[in-house]
This record gives C-alpha cells, sequence and structure tokens, in this order.
C-alpha cells in the first residue's frame, strides 16, 4: 500500500474518531442547539412509526426540507437510537470526502507529491472541521457526494455519476439548482450535449416536483424557504423574476458581499477563478447574497459547504493545466505554500473556538481579525446585534457550566408533557421521549406568549430573551399560573398549575 492511501485511511479513522468525540462532549455539555434537536427529533418519531414528522413545526418534516436522504439513515438510527449516531454519520462523511478527492487526484496527477500534498490541503482545511463542530445539517453529505459525482464526471463513467447525482438531490432541494449548473457545465464547456441536457433535465424535473409536493405538506401551504426571497407568498418564479427584472438591485447586493466570496477563494490563493467549472458555484453564492437570513452570508455556516467540493474541483483543474506549464518543483513549492496558509489559518481559528464566542459582537476575533478573513462576523448581523453562538469550550449558557445536573432534572419531567425550553436545552429534551411535544423559543418579548405549555424552561442569558424583561420580574408574572419546579443561576423550570 502507497503512503498516500495510507494518509486516505488514517484520516478517515483519526478524523472520524476525534470529531465525533468532540461534537458529543460539545452535545454533552450543552453547547448543541436547535438544528440538533430539529432533526433528531425527526428520526425519533420516524423510527417510531410517525414518518418525517416534525413536532417543532406540527407538520411532516418534508414540508420543510426535502431531505429524502434521511431514508438511508434511519435504519442505522433505528439499531443505535442515540445522538451520537447522527453526529458520527456526519463526521465519518466529511471524513469519506477524502476518497473521491484521491480518486480525483489520482487520476489527474497518479501517485505523485501533488496528490498528497493536496489530500493534505482538504485534510487541515478549516472549513470542513468547523462546519462538523456545528450541530448535525444534512447538507455536509454534499462533500463526499459531489466529490463523487465530480470523480465519475472526470471518468466518464455515467452510470456511476448519475446514481451520485440522484444521492445528490436528495440531500436538499435547492442543490437542484446546483445540478442544472452541472449540466449546463457539461452542455457548453465539456462540449456533452447528451449528459448535459439530460443532468438539466433532472434538476428542472425535481424542482417542479418539491415547489409542487412540499407545499401539501406545509402547515402553510407555502414552500417556507422562498420566504426568505420576498413575502410570505412568494412563488418560485416570482421570486426568480424578481430578481431578474432588478439587476442593480441583485449587483449592489453582490457588491457589497465581495469579501464573502472571495472567503472560500482565498484558500486556494483565488485559483479556482480561473476555471470555468467554478460557475457551479453560482447557484449557491446567489442564493445565499440574496437571501434576507443573515447567516447564508456567514462563509463559516453549512449553507457554505457545498462550495468546498466545487471549489476543491476547480482549484485541481486549474493545477492540472499549471502542471503543464511548470515543473512540478515548483508546482509542489506553490502548493505548499497554499497548504502552509490553510494550517495557518485552522490553527487560528482553532484557537478562537476554543477561547472565546467567535460571533459575539463584543469579541475581539471580531474586532482585530483582519489578517486571515475579515466577514466572520457578518455587517448585517452586527448592526442588527446578533449574537450567534458556535460551539466552543467557555462556558456561556447555565446548561454548559452545570449539564450533569440539568439533564438528571430534565429526565424527571414526566413523559406526554408540553413544554418550550431554551436553544441549549432543546437538543437534550426534544428525542427519546415519545408523545412530549417541545419547541424551542425563538423571540421571547412576554410570558402570555408561552402559558400554552405544561413547562417553560427559560434560561435568562439566552440572546433572544428581551433585555427589559429580568429574571424576578418574570418569575412574579408567572407565579399565577406557574410554580418555580426548579432553578440554577439564571435558568429556571417553571411548571403549570392545575
Amino acid at each position: 500500500m502507497n503512503s498516500n492511501k495510507k494518509l486516505v485511511i488514517w484520516y478517515i479513522i483519526i478524523y472520524t474518531i476525534i470529531l465525533t468525540s468532540i461534537t458529543i462532549l460539545l452535545h454533552q455539555n450543552c453547547f448543541s442547539g436547535w438544528d440538533l434537536g430539529l432533526q433528531e427529533n425527526v428520526f425519533w418519531n420516524t423510527i417510531n412509526g410517525n414518518f418525517f414528522f416534525s413536532d417543532e413545526f406540527n407538520m411532516n418534516y418534508l414540508g420543510m426540507h426535502f431531505n429524502i436522504i434521511f431514508i438511508f439513515m434511519f435504519p442505522i438510527y433505528y439499531l443505535f437510537p442515540f445522538t451520537g449516531t447522527i453526529l458520527f454519520l456526519q463526521a465519518l462523511s466529511l471524513a469519506l470526502g477524502i476518497i473521491p478527492l484521491y480518486l480525483i487526484l489520482k487520476e489527474m496527477f497518479k501517485e505523485s507529491r501533488i496528490t498528497k500534498i493536496i489530500l493534505l490541503l482538504y485534510a487541515i482545511s478549516p472549513i470542513i472541521w468547523i462546519n462538523n463542530l456545528f450541530d448535525f445539517h444534512p447538507v455536509i453529505f454534499t462533500v463526499p457526494i459531489l466529490f463523487s459525482v465530480f470523480y465519475f464526471l472526470e471518468k466518464k463513467n455515467w452510470r456511476y455519476y448519475f446514481i451520485f447525482l440522484l444521492l445528490l438531490i436528495f440531500i436538499k432541494e435547492n442543490i437542484s439548482i446546483t445540478i442544472f449548473f452541472i449540466g449546463l457545465y457539461i452542455l457548453i464547456f465539456r462540449k456533452n450535449r447528451k449528459i448535459g441536457l439530460l443532468t438539466c433535465l433532472i434538476a428542472v424535473i425535481w424542482v417542479l416536483m418539491f415547489t409542487n409536493f412540499m407545499p401539501n405538506l406545509s402547515s402553510t401551504n407555502q414552500y417556507f424557504f422562498l420566504e426568505r426571497f420576498g413575502n410570505p407568498n412568494t412563488n418560485l418564479g416570482e421570486a426568480i423574476t424578481t430578481n431578474i427584472l432588478h439587476p442593480s438591485q441583485v449587483l449592489s447586493q453582490i457588491s457589497a458581499e465581495k469579501e464573502y466570496i472571495l472567503f472560500h477563494l482565498k484558500l486556494f490563493i483565488v485559483l479556482p477563478l480561473a476555471s470555468v467549472s467554478v460557475i457551479i458555484a453560482i447557484p449557491t453564492i446567489l442564493i445565499n447574497i440574496l437571501s434576507s437570513h443573515q447567516y447564508q452570508t456567514n462563509p463559516l455556516l453549512y449553507y457554505n459547504i457545498i462550495l468546498v467540493p466545487i471549489f476543491f474541483y476547480s482549484f485541481l483543474l486549474v493545477v492540472k493545466k499549471i502542471a503543464k506549464i511548470i515543473s512540478k518543483r515548483n508546482l509542489s513549492i506553490i502548493l505548499c505554500i497554499i497548504l502552509l496558509f490553510s494550517l495557518v489559518s485552522s490553527v487560528y481559528y482553532a484557537g478562537f473556538f476554543l477561547t472565546q464566542n467567535v460571533y459575539s459582537k463584543n469579541s475581539t476575533f471580531v474586532a482585530n481579525n483582519q489578517l486571515f478573513f475579515d466577514t466572520m462576523y457578518h455587517d448585517s448581523m452586527s448592526n442588527n446585534n446578533l449574537n450567534f453562538v458556535m460551539p466552543i469550550l467557555t462556558p456561556i449558557t447555565t446548561c454548559n457550566k452545570y449539564p450533569g445536573e440539568i439533564r438528571s432534572i430534565l429526565k424527571e419531567i414526566p413523559r406526554n408533557k408540553t413544554m418550550i425550553t431554551s436553544g441549549d436545552i432543546y437538543s437534550q429534551i426534544i428525542k427519546h421521549r415519545s408523545g412530549t411535544v417541545a419547541r424551542q423559543i425563538s423571540n421571547f418579548s412576554r410570558f402570555e406568549e408561552y402559558t400554552n405549555y405544561d413547562y417553560i424552561i427559560i434560561d435568562f442569558v439566552q440572546n433572544y430573551i428581551n433585555k427589559e424583561i429580568d429574571l424576578n420580574s418574570f418569575l412574579e408574572t408567572s407565579k399565577e399560573e406557574y410554580d418555580l419546579e426548579w432553578q440554577k443561576e439564571s435558568l429556571i423550570i417553571l411548571k403549570k398549575k392545575y
């Protein structure tokens, strides 16, 4: 076995063990949040006979996101119904991304030093492990699957190309737009009319299907994602037409987000821009820029993980061209410089993730981060005074400080009771409680909004709490309808009186 294969195998083993362990530890210490709880609730309900049902939205989750890929994960979760199972599958999927990448490299550069350097570039990429830390998101699976699509595209093995293309489209509904651009790339630049048109056709059929099918499963009869591109009644055609008819507005938003666009490219010293395959990234970039959801233009969040295989692939195509012009020695030197830059970035980010809330408005990281990527904290987030807490080891909430004690208290809450909770508590109670309805507080402003629940669980250090409401006044207001069941510092558990 050659050294490159050994590197691939050891990377998969070590990465999966370490990241699974870290994410489980974070969850056990209440650093996981709403997304993990939301997804596992769907898993738990499905294996208990309520297919794809979400307690959070009180409807079939496929009406919210068309994550058909879950079907392949449900049997594993059925055998091992633990939060760690989901976190393991996520870490494993990101680790497995190195296999199709290795196969592409082997196809282009054989078992050369260039192959090893680029494998290492993937292995230490900060984008990979940072996305792995934050809860669970099915879009993570685009990394190994899209790399596989590109590999079989290079091999012209169309049978497996379409198999992985279908797997890709099962991950999330809007990925079909990326698939349409893959088809355009093959049609226009690879000069393969048959495969290009068939790829585009699959994407169009899928878009028509989910835009007509998903609203039927939604409690609002609307595809909620389109609300980020217009009013609540916007349909797909209106969202597209609005942006086409207002090109100056679109260009203005793109210009305002130029640093966001360059974020991933900087890891490759913008070399991917020299490849026409970079057009495949256009849908993701435009969707995130034009969305009203502020977090989508945060380059470290999962909304952008699909850009990793796209920019890696474009980077490889450029390196392949450069290899024909300069010596392997000089090319290796260039790649080592890029590798060093990525390594320093990983170390740099790791230090801040371990010591402070990276996304806090008062973070020194936000104030002083000019050396690498100065858009880690988006302007619109800052202007709206949002504190987006990524998983770190510095205790922020009460649950972070006393996780074991709080989990023990939560277990004492009877089954079949409704509850509404803080975000850090939500993922701790959403599963393994058949019949329990648990929802996360999204914007707490007054007590009267939540009096229909058997239990109210709130940590007053959470950032969605209206700062005009203090703990003592809230307890005074609620005492007629609720008993104070338990309190630890700023975290309270209220039980409804009957």
